[in-house]
Protein backbone atom coordinates (compact mmCIF):
# COMPACT_ATOMS: atom_id res chain seq x y z
CA UNK A 1 0.00 0.00 0.00
CA UNK A 2 2.91 2.35 0.72
CA UNK A 3 4.13 1.89 -2.83
CA UNK A 4 0.71 2.61 -4.22
CA UNK A 5 0.48 5.83 -2.24
CA UNK A 6 3.93 6.86 -3.46
CA UNK A 7 3.17 6.32 -7.13
CA UNK A 8 -0.35 7.65 -6.92
CA UNK A 9 0.75 10.90 -5.33
CA UNK A 10 3.90 11.52 -7.30
CA UNK A 11 2.73 10.58 -10.73
CA UNK A 12 -0.86 9.96 -11.41
CA UNK A 13 -3.48 11.46 -9.12
CA UNK A 14 -5.65 13.98 -10.89
CA UNK A 15 -8.00 16.10 -8.85
CA UNK A 16 -9.35 18.78 -11.14
CA UNK A 17 -8.71 18.46 -14.84
CA UNK A 18 -10.94 21.12 -16.32
CA UNK A 19 -12.08 24.51 -15.12
CA UNK A 20 -14.07 26.70 -17.47
CA UNK A 21 -15.07 30.18 -16.37
CA UNK A 22 -18.72 31.14 -16.26
CA UNK A 23 -18.42 34.00 -18.73
CA UNK A 24 -19.50 32.05 -21.80
CA UNK A 25 -20.13 34.01 -24.97
CA UNK A 26 -21.62 32.61 -28.14
CA UNK A 27 -20.50 33.04 -31.70
CA UNK A 28 -22.87 31.78 -34.40
CA UNK A 29 -24.66 29.62 -31.85
CA UNK A 30 -21.49 27.96 -30.59
CA UNK A 31 -20.06 28.42 -27.13
CA UNK A 32 -16.87 30.41 -26.87
CA UNK A 33 -14.59 29.37 -24.03
CA UNK A 34 -12.80 32.42 -22.61
CA UNK A 35 -10.47 30.60 -20.22
CA UNK A 36 -9.20 27.14 -19.31
CA UNK A 37 -7.53 26.34 -15.99
CA UNK A 38 -6.11 23.05 -14.75
CA UNK A 39 -5.13 21.66 -11.37
CA UNK A 40 -3.42 18.37 -10.61
CA UNK A 41 -0.07 16.65 -10.69
CA UNK A 42 2.44 15.57 -13.32
CA UNK A 43 -0.22 14.49 -15.80
CA UNK A 44 -1.22 18.14 -16.23
CA UNK A 45 1.91 20.00 -15.08
CA UNK A 46 3.35 21.90 -18.08
CA UNK A 47 6.42 23.01 -16.14
CA UNK A 48 5.53 24.58 -12.79
CA UNK A 49 8.15 22.39 -11.14
CA UNK A 50 10.82 24.12 -13.19
CA UNK A 51 10.44 27.06 -10.82
CA UNK A 52 10.36 25.31 -7.45
CA UNK A 53 12.91 23.35 -5.45
CA UNK A 54 12.12 19.71 -6.25
CA UNK A 55 13.75 16.75 -7.96
CA UNK A 56 10.47 16.03 -9.77
CA UNK A 57 11.38 17.82 -12.98
CA UNK A 58 11.09 17.02 -16.66
CA UNK A 59 12.96 20.00 -18.10
CA UNK A 60 15.68 17.83 -19.56
CA UNK A 61 16.11 15.46 -22.49
CA UNK A 62 14.59 13.17 -23.60
CA UNK A 63 11.38 14.81 -22.29
CA UNK A 64 9.83 17.10 -24.87
CA UNK A 65 11.60 15.51 -27.83
CA UNK A 66 8.41 15.70 -29.91
CA UNK A 67 7.26 19.09 -28.63
CA UNK A 68 7.70 22.15 -30.83
CA UNK A 69 11.40 22.81 -31.29
CA UNK A 70 12.17 19.68 -29.23
CA UNK A 71 11.63 21.88 -26.18
CA UNK A 72 12.25 20.31 -22.76
CA UNK A 73 9.69 22.45 -20.99
CA UNK A 74 8.80 20.45 -17.90
CA UNK A 75 5.99 18.31 -19.32
CA UNK A 76 6.33 14.68 -18.27
CA UNK A 77 5.88 13.40 -21.79
CA UNK A 78 7.57 13.35 -25.17
CA UNK A 79 5.26 16.14 -26.31
CA UNK A 80 1.93 17.72 -25.45
CA UNK A 81 -0.41 16.90 -22.57
CA UNK A 82 -4.11 16.14 -22.87
CA UNK A 83 -4.92 19.60 -21.53
CA UNK A 84 -2.87 21.22 -24.30
CA UNK A 85 -4.91 19.36 -26.92
CA UNK A 86 -8.19 20.25 -25.21
CA UNK A 87 -7.34 23.96 -24.95
CA UNK A 88 -6.33 24.01 -28.61
CA UNK A 89 -9.48 22.23 -29.79
CA UNK A 90 -11.64 24.63 -27.75
CA UNK A 91 -9.92 27.56 -29.42
CA UNK A 92 -8.56 28.99 -26.17
CA UNK A 93 -4.82 28.70 -26.78
CA UNK A 94 -2.36 26.31 -28.35
CA UNK A 95 -0.78 25.15 -25.09
CA UNK A 96 -1.51 25.65 -21.40
CA UNK A 97 1.42 27.47 -19.72
CA UNK A 98 2.58 26.97 -16.12
CA UNK A 99 1.31 29.51 -13.61
CA UNK A 100 4.76 29.89 -12.02
CA UNK A 101 6.46 30.99 -15.23
CA UNK A 102 7.77 34.48 -14.39
CA UNK A 103 7.48 35.53 -18.02
CA UNK A 104 3.71 35.06 -18.24
CA UNK A 105 1.83 38.08 -19.53
CA UNK A 106 -1.59 39.23 -18.37
CA UNK A 107 -3.35 37.73 -21.40
CA UNK A 108 -1.97 34.29 -20.60
CA UNK A 109 -3.15 34.60 -17.01
CA UNK A 110 -6.63 35.64 -18.09
CA UNK A 111 -7.11 32.91 -20.68
CA UNK A 112 -5.85 30.00 -18.64
CA UNK A 113 -2.86 28.46 -16.91
CA UNK A 114 -2.03 25.26 -15.10
CA UNK A 115 -1.56 25.23 -11.32
CA UNK A 116 -0.49 21.58 -11.37
CA UNK A 117 2.73 20.48 -9.71
CA UNK A 118 4.36 17.13 -10.36
CA UNK A 119 5.09 15.17 -7.22
CA UNK A 120 2.82 17.17 -4.94
CA UNK A 121 -0.59 16.84 -6.56
CA UNK A 122 -2.66 20.00 -6.31
CA UNK A 123 -2.30 22.98 -4.03
CA UNK A 124 -5.13 22.96 -1.51
CA UNK A 125 -4.99 26.74 -1.28
CA UNK A 126 -5.68 27.23 -4.96
CA UNK A 127 -7.76 24.26 -6.02
CA UNK A 128 -10.23 23.66 -3.23
CA UNK A 129 -13.55 23.34 -5.01
CA UNK A 130 -15.30 25.70 -2.63
CA UNK A 131 -12.67 28.37 -3.15
CA UNK A 132 -12.95 28.03 -6.91
CA UNK A 133 -16.72 28.31 -6.60
CA UNK A 134 -16.36 31.52 -4.57
CA UNK A 135 -14.22 32.96 -7.34
CA UNK A 136 -17.12 32.54 -9.77
CA UNK A 137 -16.23 29.37 -11.62
CA UNK A 138 -19.35 27.34 -12.31
CA UNK A 139 -18.07 24.66 -14.67
CA UNK A 140 -15.71 22.00 -13.32
CA UNK A 141 -14.55 18.69 -14.70
CA UNK A 142 -13.16 16.43 -11.98
CA UNK A 143 -11.04 13.49 -13.07
CA UNK A 144 -10.84 10.19 -11.22
CA UNK A 145 -7.92 7.85 -10.74
CA UNK A 146 -6.43 6.06 -13.74
CA UNK A 147 -5.92 2.27 -13.45
CA UNK A 148 -2.85 2.45 -11.21
CA UNK A 149 -2.48 -1.32 -11.25
CA UNK A 150 -1.55 -1.13 -14.94
CA UNK A 151 1.18 1.48 -14.64
CA UNK A 152 4.62 0.00 -15.50
CA UNK A 153 6.44 1.43 -12.47
CA UNK A 154 3.77 0.18 -10.08
CA UNK A 155 3.91 -3.31 -11.59
CA UNK A 156 7.71 -3.23 -11.32
CA UNK A 157 7.62 -2.20 -7.65
CA UNK A 158 5.19 -5.03 -7.01
CA UNK A 159 7.45 -7.52 -8.80
CA UNK A 160 5.19 -8.03 -11.82
CA UNK A 161 6.83 -5.75 -14.36
CA UNK A 162 6.96 -8.15 -17.29
CA UNK A 163 3.35 -9.27 -17.07
CA UNK A 164 0.99 -7.92 -19.70
CA UNK A 165 -1.87 -7.92 -17.24
CA UNK A 166 -2.63 -5.47 -14.44
CA UNK A 167 -2.58 -5.80 -10.67
CA UNK A 168 -6.27 -6.20 -9.97
CA UNK A 169 -6.09 -5.44 -6.25
CA UNK A 170 -4.60 -2.01 -6.98
CA UNK A 171 -7.07 -1.32 -9.77
CA UNK A 172 -9.86 -2.17 -7.35
CA UNK A 173 -8.61 0.58 -5.03
CA UNK A 174 -8.58 3.04 -7.95
CA UNK A 175 -12.08 2.13 -9.08
CA UNK A 176 -13.41 2.26 -5.50
CA UNK A 177 -11.96 5.74 -5.11
CA UNK A 178 -13.63 6.79 -8.35
CA UNK A 179 -17.01 5.57 -7.16
CA UNK A 180 -16.69 7.55 -3.94
CA UNK A 181 -15.61 10.59 -5.95
CA UNK A 182 -18.76 10.35 -8.08
CA UNK A 183 -20.89 10.23 -4.94
CA UNK A 184 -19.07 13.22 -3.46
CA UNK A 185 -19.66 15.23 -6.63
CA UNK A 186 -23.37 14.54 -6.43
CA UNK A 187 -23.34 15.94 -2.91
CA UNK A 188 -21.48 19.05 -4.04
CA UNK A 189 -24.01 19.67 -6.78
CA UNK A 190 -26.73 19.84 -4.17
CA UNK A 191 -24.73 22.23 -1.98
CA UNK A 192 -23.42 24.64 -4.61
CA UNK A 193 -26.23 26.39 -6.54
CA UNK A 194 -25.63 26.83 -10.25
CA UNK A 195 -22.51 24.69 -10.45
CA UNK A 196 -21.90 22.15 -13.18
CA UNK A 197 -19.72 19.25 -12.07
CA UNK A 198 -18.75 16.58 -14.54
CA UNK A 199 -16.94 13.41 -13.52
CA UNK A 200 -14.15 12.77 -16.03
CA UNK A 201 -13.46 9.10 -16.64
CA UNK A 202 -9.75 8.49 -17.00
CA UNK A 203 -9.88 4.94 -15.64
CA UNK A 204 -11.91 3.19 -18.34
CA UNK A 205 -10.36 5.16 -21.18
CA UNK A 206 -6.80 4.29 -20.20
CA UNK A 207 -7.63 0.71 -19.23
CA UNK A 208 -9.06 0.03 -22.67
CA UNK A 209 -5.95 1.42 -24.37
CA UNK A 210 -3.68 -0.67 -22.15
CA UNK A 211 -5.67 -3.88 -22.62
CA UNK A 212 -6.44 -3.40 -26.32
CA UNK A 213 -3.57 -1.30 -27.71
CA UNK A 214 -3.95 -2.44 -31.31
CA UNK A 215 -7.44 -0.91 -31.47
CA UNK A 216 -5.84 2.49 -30.90
CA UNK A 217 -2.83 2.07 -33.15
CA UNK A 218 -0.45 1.12 -30.34
CA UNK A 219 1.92 -1.82 -30.20
CA UNK A 220 3.35 -1.53 -26.67
CA UNK A 221 1.31 -0.98 -23.52
CA UNK A 222 3.23 -2.72 -20.72
CA UNK A 223 6.32 -0.49 -20.58
CA UNK A 224 7.49 2.99 -21.46
CA UNK A 225 9.92 4.20 -24.09
CA UNK A 226 12.58 5.65 -21.79
CA UNK A 227 15.18 3.00 -20.98
CA UNK A 228 13.60 -0.25 -19.89
CA UNK A 229 10.31 1.61 -19.45
CA UNK A 230 9.81 -0.20 -16.14
CA UNK A 231 11.33 2.20 -13.59
CA UNK A 232 12.73 5.23 -15.42
CA UNK A 233 10.88 8.46 -14.63
CA UNK A 234 11.91 12.06 -13.90
CA UNK A 235 15.65 12.22 -13.05
CA UNK A 236 16.05 8.54 -13.95
CA UNK A 237 14.90 9.34 -17.46
CA UNK A 238 17.55 11.72 -18.76
CA UNK A 239 19.76 12.27 -21.80
CA UNK A 240 21.94 9.31 -20.77
CA UNK A 241 18.92 6.97 -20.98
CA UNK A 242 18.23 5.41 -24.38
CA UNK A 243 14.82 5.61 -26.00
CA UNK A 244 13.93 2.01 -26.69
CA UNK A 245 10.81 2.60 -28.82
CA UNK A 246 11.50 2.92 -32.52
CA UNK A 247 8.27 4.93 -32.84
CA UNK A 248 6.95 6.62 -29.69
CA UNK A 249 3.50 7.04 -31.22
CA UNK A 250 3.14 3.26 -31.05
CA UNK A 251 3.54 3.18 -27.27
CA UNK A 252 0.93 3.98 -24.62
CA UNK A 253 3.57 5.05 -22.08
CA UNK A 254 6.46 7.47 -22.50
CA UNK A 255 8.29 6.75 -19.26
CA UNK A 256 7.35 4.22 -16.59
CA UNK A 257 4.51 6.36 -15.27
CA UNK A 258 3.37 8.87 -17.88
CA UNK A 259 1.63 8.53 -21.25
CA UNK A 260 3.02 9.49 -24.63
CA UNK A 261 1.74 12.46 -26.57
CA UNK A 262 -0.21 10.01 -28.75
CA UNK A 263 -2.02 8.65 -25.70
CA UNK A 264 -2.77 12.13 -24.40
CA UNK A 265 -4.28 13.06 -27.75
CA UNK A 266 -6.63 10.08 -27.64
CA UNK A 267 -7.61 10.90 -24.06
CA UNK A 268 -8.28 14.52 -25.05
CA UNK A 269 -10.41 13.44 -28.01
CA UNK A 270 -12.48 11.20 -25.76
CA UNK A 271 -13.01 13.91 -23.14
CA UNK A 272 -13.97 16.41 -25.83
CA UNK A 273 -16.57 13.95 -27.05
CA UNK A 274 -17.82 12.50 -23.76
CA UNK A 275 -17.45 15.10 -21.02
CA UNK A 276 -16.74 18.66 -22.08
CA UNK A 277 -19.93 19.16 -24.15
CA UNK A 278 -21.91 18.61 -20.93
CA UNK A 279 -20.15 21.61 -19.40
CA UNK A 280 -20.80 24.04 -22.24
Amino acid sequence: MGRLNHVGCICLVLCILLSISSGIETIKGKAKIPAFFTFGDSLVDPGNNNFINTIAKANHAPYGQDFRGHEQNGRFSNGKLATDFIASRLGVKENIPPFLDPNLNSQELLTGVSFASAGTGFDNLTSTRFEIYKLGVRKLGVAGHPPLGCIPIEKTLQGESMLNGCIQAINYISSSYNQKLKEALQGLKARLPGIRLEYVDIYDNMLDMIKHPLLYGFEISNRGCCGTGLLEVGPRCDNRTPITCSNTSKSVFWDSAHPTQATYQIIADKLLLQNIPKLL
